[in-house]
């Protein structure tokens, strides 16, 4: 691809996303990056970026959520394992080499650009639904902490730092039973990283509820 289509597909995804997220007034589209800015009562931001990779003419996606609030909690729970990620995010991951398909219509995680402007629309189009309907999605279930994030969480263990405690802090936020979570699932090994550890923790937030 030149550098001159490559260039107006860039411009152009940047001009579709930006009308497509004007409503967000937190949200800010720059070339190949959506950044979700923190808020006067929220302190968590995250950036979801493109990346052309030259070897696979395409671009892979990679998305961060950054959580004060929730790294806070952990801190104060100590828990004895270390995070999923190498970063201090809530939230990380990436498309490249992905095989179920989730952002790229082919195994390998980057979404090929045709060689030709009259295709571009259509991937323009791609993208923008993926990051609509995927992947913006996580990331604000993850900034607000809504009830659907149990769920990102469950489907997705590895791209978020601490799974169990996720889930847990989600259900103090929202007031949800801990009744209500599937024990099998929530202390399982993709889950749960210390079941004895994790098991106190949760019966220490089923005491303090009562005890409120």
């Amino acid at each position: 691809m030149s550098n001159e289509l490559k260039s107006f597909f860039e411009n152009e995804l940047k001009e579709h996303l930006a009308s497509q997220l004007s409503s967000y007034k937190n949200i800010t589209v720059i070339k190949n990056e959506i950044k979700i800015k923190k808020t006067k009562g929220n302190s968590a931001h995250a950036s979801i970026g493109l990346d052309y990779i030259a070897n696979a003419r395409g671009y892979i996606l990679s998305m961060s959520v950054s959580s004060p609030e929730f790294q806070q909690f952990v801190i104060d729970v100590s828990p004895p394992y270390r995070s999923n990620l190498l970063t201090e995010y809530a939230l990380a991951l990436t498309s490249s080499g992905e095989k179920t398909k989730t952002f790229s219509p082919s195994t390998g995680g980057a979404v090929s650009l045709p060689l030709n402007p009259e295709k571009l629309k259509e991937t323009i189009l791609w993208i923008t639904e993926k990051i609509t309907s995927i992947y913006l999605p996580r990331a604000m279930n993850l900034i607000h902490f809504s009830e659907e994030l149990i769920s990102d969480v469950i489907n997705a263990p590895d791209d978020y730092s601490h799974p169990f405690l996720l889930i847990l802090y989600t259900t103090k936020k929202r007031g949800i039973a801990v009744n209500q979570l599937n024990e099998d699932i929530i202390f399982s090994k993709k889950i749960s990283k210390n079941i004895n550890f994790d098991k106190s923790v949760l019966l220490q937030h089923i005491a303090n509820k009562k005890d409120g």
